[in-house]
């Protein structure tokens, strides 16, 4: 406890700004900052996951060689695959317009394990530094992969994208054509009763 003035508990002493916020511009200039979403980002791989914000392109490992680059952007390349695979999936026959944010969720998982790869193959790969020394530590990045890989094939499962799917797709299918089928040969049927009763 700070004591001021002989009182026990009074407050902070005058000009030390305990928990008053930034006592200098400088210190101000750096709270508003960091309140744009994309100044403590990292990589922006969970906050595009968890909130739509594409990675910035300043934290790219491959900013270097990018033709699209952008220093306070984000990045055009995922905004555009990402804008691709939910034209390509919503075209799809057995997908309905009410199927759009599973099929958005779905197009993120798949961007993700693109931004994945591309982290692996600039880091050197799934392993971390030292294996040449007998020290064998996977990245960090290769867990995450592997998570998003199994919710890419839950996503796809459930939008009837992988080959189970579109074959259990058939299956249902096909049974509603048999019921069609029948219902058809019935109404032939009674047609055909019908005529030879005159």
């Amino acid at each position: 406890m700070v004591t001021v003035a002989g009182k026990r508990g009074a407050g902070a002493p005058p000009g030390s700004n305990q928990g008053g916020g930034p006592a200098t511009e400088a210190g101000r200039q750096t709270a508003l900052a960091n309140l744009d979403p994309k100044a403590a980002q990292k990589h922006g791989l969970r906050a595009w996951q968890q909130r739509g914000l594409f990675p910035v392109c300043r934290m790219c490992v491959a900013k270097d060689e990018c033709e699209a680059y952008d220093a306070g952007g984000t990045c055009r390349i995922a905004e555009d695959h990402q804008n691709s695979i939910i034209r390509d999936v919503m075209a799809l026959a057995h997908i309905a317009d009410e199927d759009r944010p599973v099929v958005v969720e779905y197009s993120k998982v798949c961007v993700g394990l693109a931004l994945c790869d591309l982290y692996l193959s600039v880091a050197g790969g799934p392993f971390l530094p030292g294996a040449d020394k007998g020290f064998v530590d996977v990245q960090p990045a290769t867990k995450y992969r592997a998570d998003l890989t199994k919710t890419l094939l839950n996503y796809a499962n459930a939008l009837g994208l992988t080959p189970s799917a579109r074959a259990r797709l058939r299956t249902e299918d096909k049974g509603k054509y048999d019921d069609l089928a029948r219902a058809l040969a019935a109404m032939s049927g009674q047609q055909a009763e019908q005529h030879r009763a005159g």
